[in-house]
């Protein structure tokens, strides 16, 4: 017989989870003539020599891994139907460390390997093996390997008939390997050379019955929504079988195999080989002798020594050893003796220096949270008595149990609670975590769970309730709905379906009802939640629980889709829905990925929408998502932005109900995250209804989403008022308001929603906390006992903390037949101490602060093989982070005065201001207790350890100190070091880093700097904590005083009045702000800066004057003179017109401004003196113009808005006396009086060599960016060049669209023009006439406005009506609360200037009445004033404490103040417009409508019924007073009976 060589080399690298992947591929060569069965002959025997091993490793930065092999000789004796097999001879080698190492293994003899010594036996047929028979004794490792063995033996020929047929065929068959059972396919055909080649192919992904063990507590999911329970682990695998012809017909050769991936966050490979070789082959010689094959397996999986146990099979009491395939694990007994010395290590690492480097990486915080994992319920019962009285280990103890996820500890925490061992946060705490970790889920459990939900006198507040129902639904959703492979029975579904729903059905509060629907949501039952479609819809629930309904409907989207649309579409296109109803409904579509139909009917909706809340709502969305960088949004992103064109002409407002999404995706390892931030405005308040905030971390389609947090406000406009703007009900008499609204014209008040909260806690998709607070229970809390004496006497609270414990991890057999775990661990522990006190001094309000946050991170990936040992071996990677922030700060306020005072500790060295960051990747072997392992290891390789750090050695591992400063000046010392490093080891490393981090094209943040910042630090984290590189380093940032002269506390005082300067007398109209104190660094020696800051501004802001001082006191300690920094910024306006609204005006609007600053020495307190010698001087000057286009767009008036506010001049019964305050004239005035022209004038002299620095970075940084818009550039010859001296001019000329820019400096001067980038800059320029506050709060919607005329009103919500003013006083717009605060009334005249106006605020009234010859009579409380241009009337209290009203005139217009409630009035006679701050919304009534955001709700009459149109809307709202009652007919309804019910702020928001 001829040789034969059978060999195989098989590698692994996992990977997690670009491609999910990938199949087997098999290359066999086989004679077409082929006898035997399958691949050896009855009657013969075959020698081979034989080895196999596993090498696990990293090729980055070098190659370095960790191996396990062993050789031997391998025996195999074919009989009919079955084979007996023996391994002899075996040796053992290992190493650990680098490639180097693996070749210098010693194999040698060990007793371990007799037991793979045990001859076996193979059932074979037509080539397949059906079954495996070993010793009884045989144990479980040994046995693993010899189905690994077997099953490369496979060759199945009754899938074909290999030696028939044409040279080409193909077949399918089913082959049984260690890894599972897997669909091969066969394909064969002639090499040309006589043989025949087969190609043998398998695809992991779907092999059945895979014997694994894994667990996952972070809940990723991918884009379908579907759990990933396991690390995706990829393989492909090649196998070559040769057969000869003629002569050497018996040649048998298997010479390659071999499989790879990658696994998320570790770059790593896992390369189990084996080879064969045949020594000889002929007849049997002499049978081995293999007795006692009494032990059978009828397939080749593997199989773990401890199985994990059926439902039925399960003990909850019992401890979870089967998740490890160690053969062995160590006792209870052992395992408690353990527990208090490994909690009080963990401890004692807590408390370790903040600048310890140790604790970075220390192991404490994992082992505490294995070995309680490792714990039966009798363990921990026991565990808890020994430890029940040191409060610190009970805490770590109950921060870790529902960390550890098993059984035992779910039954121990529902034994706390049951018996009020624990407090009311702890067990909340402790049943919301404990699902998230569950690693056995069992109908059992559940069982056992229900007690909980039974009531118990130590379960008492309804927080702990909600807590437990929530729990209990996820409990119910990750038993019965997310474990696949151990499902529910049907009479469990049907049990708690029915319990969860009933439930909600009897729920008879808003509490119980939301938590009742959560708690079904969270079960994930889609029965029960089909069930929940009725209550979707209007009048079925409370308005307030309706959004928690509908969201709960998002599951239904998978499994029912018509259903779904069904419930879904008709809200949203419902009009007289609210408008938090329809975004809930809208968010909910867009959570279900909705399909292109779907995506044209809801932008159609954009099309005709009159709600701008949700019309904003659905553009921002669409918009933000067509934009994502999400990888599970592509199914839908590109119809989004097809869609979006058709839309592109509307605008999104910043300051409606939007959804705004940042995200990221990095192109080259494939990792991602996101923020999604959520504003819902709602009818009853402008004041935000919602905010909601997600975040997400992605690995390519698999996400997860740790956190998502939902804040629903009631009743905000009334808290907001009172809170913010200080009114109080004693500031107004309200006795004549009431009798004139409520009594005269009989309004019916505007009910008020109460202040509430309602708090939501959501995390990988499940309700983790829910919290509503009542307005009266907020202030039950602030008024009770224990909250006043915590104010009182303060409090003290330090906690050591176990934060973090997620685990990931799935163990499957390789190739050989050894386990392979890989793994992923976030193991977090801390340390806080926060106190709190107050500090008595005479007249002034005093509190202490002390905190001091410890934090410890970690992240540790790995990928290990498990040995026949005892021992793992494999690549761990870990990184590590510190962040320590101590300070102690004492806050006082002295009310007399207006003057604050804050006082902070500097850090110590002791206690420093600090984060620590060090990343290693290590080849390691480790064992529990049995040192065999890591012995044998060093009589295979003696030179390799059994902790070995991945390096291409120590000369690459650098170190660069980025900074080390003591500033004496400051009393702070500064230190920046990147050591040990051979990745990120400079300047050039790190900028890399941040380059690959904020790259545009990865990154989506719509424009916002702030959210783009945001992504790149997100997946600059990323960088450093999860991906590549797997090198190591180690970064350090301190600050801390100083030893010598150190600065020991940072003291601020500041205070603020109005008074104008003494010296000066004030002109009427002139108004003060100044802002008075000092810093300082208080120590020896004290370090003092004063600072004062003043501002005078003329009326309308024509003029303005900010001074800014700062000054340093000298301190001869530190040789440091007195110096100070002086800044001054004198501003001019072009005069106002007699109107403002004059477009153009003869006066062009235009602004001056000078800017100087100084800084320099100068005497103690004083302003060093421009252009002095030593002192730097900067002089600015700037110049603003409009331009030609806008001049002659004003004069020729022949587009828009010109044109139309022509029109409106005399329209709607105006005279044309003044400019109207309609859209288009508004916008004439923006357009014409802001200037678009800038001119700039810069000169600085004796320049500091540091000021000099920063200006010549500043044209570095803008030299790049502005190239591409360069035109023309012409050197200049420069005048004699003085050192720190120089000269600029700028002139900037903004267009539409683009900017252009001319610049002239002493070298050159350049032209840039069309700069598109700078675009956005117009809509920061001031105008001349409306000042930046009422521009910004009109843009903003802060503001709405309302402008009535003699025959129309444009209402607060921009609803035109036309109308006849009636010649009776008729309410315009009023507070029609309960306690109205203002009125405004206004009627008709007979004189040439239309309209009278009659104003009630505060118990005092004003009243405009228009007489003859255009003239006006003014009243204020029924007496006659004068009022002159330029001298402001104040109408006041008695003490001129409280301003009621300040009026203006200019021209023929009055403009109005009424300073206590932020209103502003603009009066012509021709007609009044109202300016009024959107926390008014909803409570007011009359022509200017209830200012709700709704267009559809103007008609509304005093009593709440609808009328007709304006004129008798008009009717309706005439005070009939005697001189009116008889006069005025009464209006009757539209539609007699409807009136409208009041209603409070009622919603939810889920994000989309």
């Amino acid at each position: 017989m001829g040789t034969v060589k059978l060999s195989s080399i098989t590698m692994a690298i996992l990977k997690f989870p670009n491609k999910l992947l990938v199949s087997f591929v098999f290359f066999v060569l086989a004679t077409i003539q082929c006898k035997a069965e399958g691949l050896f002959e009855n009657g013969q025997e075959y020698q081979y020599s034989y080895q196999a091993y596993t090498l696990t490793g990293v090729r980055e930065p070098t190659w370095f891994g960790s191996s396990f092999g062993i050789r031997g000789n391998l025996l195999i004796q074919k009989q009919a139907g079955e084979a007996i097999l023996k391994l002899s001879d075996l040796t053992l080698g290992m190493h650990n460390g680098d490639e180097s190492l693996f070749n210098t293994i010693k194999f040698l003899k060990k007793p371990d390997l007799a037991a793979l010594e045990k001859p076996f036996k193979l059932t074979i047929s037509n080539g397949k093996i059906t079954g495996i028979h070993v010793e009884f004794s045989d144990v479980e490792w040994s046995i693993n390997m010899k189905k690994a063995l077997a099953s490369k033996l496979h060759l199945d020929v009754s899938a074909g008939d290999l030696g028939k047929g044409p040279t080409s065929s193909y077949m399918r068959a089913v082959e049984d390997t260690v890894i599972g059972t897997c669909n091969t396919t066969y394909t064969f055909s002639d090499d040309g050379k006589g043989r025949f080649l087969l190609f043998k192919q398998r695809t992991q992904n779907e092999c059945s019955n895979i014997p694994r063990v894994g667990f996952n507590t972070f809940g990723t999911t991918n884009c379908d929504g579907k759990p990933e329970d396991e690390l995706q682990s990829t393989t492909q695998s090649y196998y070559r079988f040769s057969r000869g012809s003629g002569s050497a017909s018996n040649t048998l050769k298997v010479n390659h195999i071999s499989s790879f991936g990658y696994q998320i966050d570790l770059p790593s490979t896992t390369e189990p080989t084996r080879q064969w070789t045949l020594k000889s082959s002929g007849p049997i010689t002499k049978n081995i002798s293999a007795p006692g094959l009494i032990k059978h397996y009828g397939n080749l999986r593997y199989t773990f020594k401890r199985p994990i146990p059926t439902a039925e099979e399960i003990n909850l009491s019992r401890e979870e050893d089967y998740f490890h395939p160690e053969e062995t694990p160590l006792s209870q007994q052992v395992l408690r003796n353990k527990a208090v010395p490994v909690l009080t290590q963990l401890k004692e690492v807590i408390g370790w220096s903040p600048l310890n480097e140790e604790a970075l990486l220390d192991p404490a915080s994992s082992n505490a949270i294995q070995l309680i994992t490792a714990l039966s319920l009798e363990s921990l019962q026991i565990v808890w008595k020994s430890l029940e009285k040191d409060e610190e280990l009970k805490n770590l103890f109950t921060d870790i149990l529902p960390l550890t996820g098993t059984n035992p500890a779910a039954l121990m925490i529902k034994e706390l609670i049951l018996n009020g061992k624990i407090s009311d946060v702890e067990a909340r705490r402790m049943v919301a975590f404990l699902p998230y970790h569950l690693r056995m889920p069992s109908e059992k459990l559940l069982t056992s769970w229900e007690d909980l939900l039974k009531g118990s006198s130590s379960i008492k507040t309804k927080e702990l309730k909600t807590a437990i129902v929530l729990a209990f639904g996820h409990l119910v959703g990750v038993t019965c709905s997310d474990n696949k492979l151990r499902p529910c029975k049907n009479d469990t579904v049907n049990k708690y379906s029915r319990m969860v729903y009933e439930a909600f059905k009897s729920a008879k509060t808003h509490h119980e009802m939301v938590a009742s629907v959560m708690a079904l949501r969270n079960t994930n039952f889609l029965s029960a939640i089909e069930r929940l479609i009725p209550y979707s819809k209007s009048g079925s629930v409370p308005q307030a629980v309706r959004p928690h309904v509908i969201f709960a409907l998002q599951f239904m989207a998978a499994a029912n889709r018509d259903k779904f649309l069904s419930a879904i579409m008709p809200i949203i296109h419902n009009t007289t829905e609210t408008t938090e109803i329809r975004i809930a409904a809208i968010s909910t579509l867009f959570r279900a990925k909705p399909t292109l139909p779907e995506l044209q009917e809801l932008i159609s909706v954009t099309l005709n929408e009159n709600n701008p809340e949700v019309l904003n709502f659905i553009l921002t969305t669409g918009r933000n998502y067509a934009d994502s960088k999400n990888p599970c949004l592509k199914s839908f992103t590109s119809d989004l932005q097809m869609l979006m064109r058709r839309v592109d002409h509307l605008k999104t407002d910043y300051f409606r109900s939007s959804n705004r999404v940042f995200d990221f995706h990095d192109q080259t390892y494939g990792f991602g995250g996101g923020l999604q931030l959520v504003t819902v405005y709602g009818e009853e308040s402008r004041a935000p209804l919602i905010i909601s905030a997600r975040a997400n971390y992605r690995i390519s389609k698999y996400r997860r989403v740790p956190l998502e947090i939902i804040l629903r406000l009631e009743g905000v406009d009334d808290a907001y008022i009172r809170l913010f703007l200080k009114l109080d009900a004693k500031d107004f008499k309200l006795d004549t308001l009431k009798e004139l609204l409520h009594k005269t014209l009989k309004i019916a008040p505007r009910q008020k929603s109460a202040f509430k909260v309602e708090i939501v806690l959501r995390s990988q998709g499940y309700d983790l906390m829910y919290h509503h607070m009542s307005g009266d229970e907020l202030a039950a809390l602030m008024e009770g006992k224990a909250f006043k004496e915590m104010l009182t006497r303060g409090f003290k609270l330090t906690r050591n903390v176990v934060m973090l414990g997620g685990h990931q991890f799935s163990w499957r057999a390789n190739d050989i037949g050894l386990p392979v775990g890989v793994g992923l661990a976030t193991p977090g522990a801390g340390r806080y101490q926060l106190s709190y006190g107050n500090v008595s001094q005479t007249n002034k309000i005093s509190r202490s602060i002390q905190y001091n946050i410890d934090l410890n991170l970690q992240v540790a990936t790995y990928l290990a093989v498990y040995n026949p040992l005892g021992a793992s071996q494999g690549i761990i990677k870990s990184r590590g982070s510190r962040f320590n922030l101590p300070d102690n700060i004492q806050v006082t306020f002295s009310p007399s005065d207006n003057q604050i005072e804050i006082k902070m500790s500097t850090p110590t060295e002791e206690k420093p201001l600090s984060l620590l960051f060090t990343s290693k990747t290590s080849a390691v072997v480790s064992s529990k207790d049995d040192p065999k392992g890591l012995s044998y290891l060093r009589d295979s390789c003696p030179e390799c350890e059994s902790n070995a750090l991945v390096t291409r050695g120590e000369k690459f591992r650098k170190g660069l100190v980025v900074r080390e400063t003591i500033n004496t000046r400051l009393g702070l010392e500064s230190h920046v070091e990147v050591h040990d490093c051979e990745t990120y080891t400079g300047k050039t490393s790190v900028a890399k880093l941040v380059y690959e981090s904020f790259k545009p094209s990865e990154i989506n943040s719509h424009g916002s700097a702030p959210g783009f910042l945001l992504m790149g630090f997100m997946q600059m984290r990323n960088y450093f904590y999860h991906y590549p590189p797997t090198g190591t380093c180690s970064m350090k940032a301190v600050l801390h005083r100083t030893r010598i002269n150190p600065a020991e506390a940072l003291e601020i005082k500041l205070k603020v009045d109005s008074n104008s300067p003494l010296w000066r007398r004030s002109p009427p109209g002139m108004t003060y702000n100044n802002v008075k104190g000092s810093v300082a660094l208080l120590g020896t020696p004290d370090r003092k800066w004063n600072v004062e800051v003043n501002i005078e501004k003329e009326p309308f802001n024509i003029k303005t004057l900010v001074s800014v001082k700062i000054a340093r006191l000298a301190n001869p300690t530190i040789g440091v003179p007195s110096r100070a920094l002086c800044v001054n910024v004198k501003t001019t306006w072009s005069p106002l017109p007699q109107d403002i609204f004059e477009t153009p005006s003869v006066v062009q609007p235009s602004v001056y401004r000078d800017v100087i600053f100084v800084w320099g020495e100068a005497p103690a307190n004083e302003c060093p003196k421009a252009n002095a010698k030593g002192i730097s001087t900067m002089m600015i000057k700037v110049i603003g113009n409009i331009t030609e286009s806008q001049q002659m767009a004003a004069t020729s008036r022949n587009s828009y808005p010109y044109d139309h506010c022509d029109l409106d001049r005399n329209d709607s019964g105006r005279t044309g006396i003044a400019g109207p305050m309609t859209q288009a004239c508004y916008d004439a005035v923006v357009h014409y009086a802001t200037p678009r022209s800038y001119q700039f004038d810069i000169k600085y002299e004796n320049m500091s060599p540091s000021g000099q620095t920063a200006l010549d970075r500043i044209k570095t940084l803008l030299r790049p960016i502005l190239l591409p818009y360069l035109s023309a550039n012409t050197p200049l010859t420069p005048a004699k060049n003085v050192a720190g001296t120089g000269h600029m001019e700028l002139k900037i000329d903004v267009a539409q669209d683009d900017i252009n820019l001319f610049v002239k400096t002493d070298q050159v001067q350049s032209l840039y023009e069309n700069i598109d980038v700078l675009k956005n800059t117009r809509v920061k320029l001031r105008n001349a006439r409306l000042d930046m506050v009422h521009l910004t709060a009109l843009e903003a919607g802060w503001s709405g406005v309302c402008d009535v005329a003699p025959k129309a009103v444009v209402t607060f919500d921009k609803s035109k009506m036309n109308y006849d003013l009636p010649r009776c006083y008729t309410l315009i717009s009023a507070d029609c609360s309960p306690t109205p605060r203002y009125a405004i009334f206004a009627k008709k005249t007979n004189t040439s200037v239309p309209m009278a106006v009659k104003i009630h605020v505060g118990g005092h009234t004003l009243e405009f009445q228009p007489m003859a010859n255009s003239l006006m009579e003014i009243k204020a409380n029924d007496k006659v004033v004068k009022i002159e241009a330029n001298k402001p009337y104040v109408l006041s209290d008695k003490d001129n404490i409280t301003q009621y009203a300040v009026v203006n005139n200019v021209g023929v217009r009055y403009f109005i103040q009424i300073p206590i409630l932020k209103l502003s009035l603009r009066y012509t006679g021709d007609d009044i417009t109202t300016m009024i701050p959107a926390v008014h919304r909803s409570h007011l009534c009359g022509l200017c409508g209830d200012y709700n955001g709704q267009f559809s709700n103007e008609l509304i009459a005093p009593s709440g019924c609808i009328m007709r149109n304006g004129t008798d809307l008009a009717l309706s709202y005439v005070l009939r007073d005697k001189n009116c009652k008889e006069t005025i007919p009464t209006p009757v309804c539209a539609e007699p009976g409807t009136e409208k019910k009041s209603s409070g702020i009622l919603s939810f928001f889920n994000l989309g």
